[in-house]
């Protein structure tokens, strides 16, 4: 199979939070990523689409997001990672 320039950009995404110091990451963190990996791989084996994945997965991030953040907080959080998908070099769009 034939990895597409998508396929890259994903797994270089998932892949930063190895290339960060542990201490500047929340309690728990590797563990909870790998527990979200490992279900998942689960629902993919399953057949559940990509975009379903994504879809129930902001609709369980988006409100603890803003619990955490503030609304306020949380918008800007999204508007950081916008610009960062926007304006990093490895960055492509779907057209």
């Amino acid at each position: 199979m034939r990895r597409t320039p998508m396929d890259r950009l994903r797994d270089e995404m998932l892949s930063a939070p190895d290339r960060v110091d542990d201490s500047h990451l929340p309690p728990r963190f590797a563990e909870t990523r790998t527990a979200l990996r490992d279900a998942i791989k689960h629902l993919e084996a399953k057949g559940v689409s990509n975009g379903t994945i994504v879809m129930a997965m902001l609709s369980e991030t988006l409100p603890r997001m803003v619990y955490e953040r503030g609304p306020a907080g949380a918008a800007a959080t999204l508007s950081k990672i916008a610009d960062s998908l926007v304006h990093q070099p490895s960055a492509m769009s779907r057209q």
